[in-house]
């Protein structure tokens, strides 16, 4: 947790805010393959992530459209299910590469 802290720290926010918001998270590890969002699915989660390589696609035509791929000290989520106006996910999410 200590690089979820150093995130926020380097965003501005102060210490006590800071570990505010780190005591909501709590770690989780996801095997290769492993869904974090998935289409037409509720996503009440917001995630840090440490390491691994995700993926953002879209289904279409049967055919994954990779919309964005990050990795390594990013927060991921479906930020339109967090706005009322479209509670369901549009976009999956998977863990492609598990980095040690």
């Amino acid at each position: 947790m200590e690089e979820l802290f150093t995130y926020f720290k380097d965003l501005g926010l102060s210490e006590p805010d800071t570990l505010a918001i780190l005591s909501t998270f709590q770690p989780k590890i996801l095997e290769k393959g492993d869904h974090f969002i998935q289409e037409n699915q509720f996503c009440k989660q917001l995630a840090f992530v440490e390491s691994g390589l995700f993926q953002y696609y879209l289904l279409s035509d049967g055919m994954e459209r990779t919309t964005y791929i990050g990795w390594g000290s990013i927060i991921i989520s479906d930020i339109r299910l967090h706005d009322f106006r479209f509670p369901i996910g549009c976009w999956n999410s998977d863990l492609l590469v598990q980095f040690e």
